[in-house]
């Protein structure tokens, strides 16, 4: 997504939206200093916080056994925060998981939700 114009942005999120199942995680600009002080004040446990809460709600709707996620940190903290809900799933945090067309298009629909000022 880094490479993507806005207007290409756009236009394949509605592409992903249409073909793929996906959930997207908004936190409101309001609502970032609650939920950073949610997260002992760790933009890195907030991130792996929100990945987690997207993650669940995308096995509720389609139900999945892998989770691919780009890796932001070496604890692996989107497994440590998906695995007291959903233990069965493996979660794969890969280095430069931009590599990945589910991080790839992940990517491309968190910068979209940023763009419609969502985040």
């Amino acid at each position: 997504s880094k490479m993507c114009t806005q207007v290409e942005i756009a236009s394949l999120s509605r592409w992903i939206a249409l073909h793929c199942a996906h959930a997207v995680e908004v936190l409101a600009r309001d609502e970032r200093e609650v939920a950073l002080k949610s997260n002992g004040g760790n933009e890195t446990r907030l991130l792996a916080a929100m990945h987690a809460k997207a993650l669940a709600a995308l096995h509720a709707a389609a139900g999945f056994a892998l989770a691919r996620v780009d890796r932001f940190a070496p604890s692996r903290p989107v497994a440590a925060a998906l695995a007291s809900s959903h233990p069965s799933v493996i979660v794969d945090e890969c280095s430069r998981g931009e590599r990945h067309v589910a991080c790839a298009a992940a990517s491309i629909m968190a910068r979209a939700a940023v763009l419609r000022g969502g985040a």
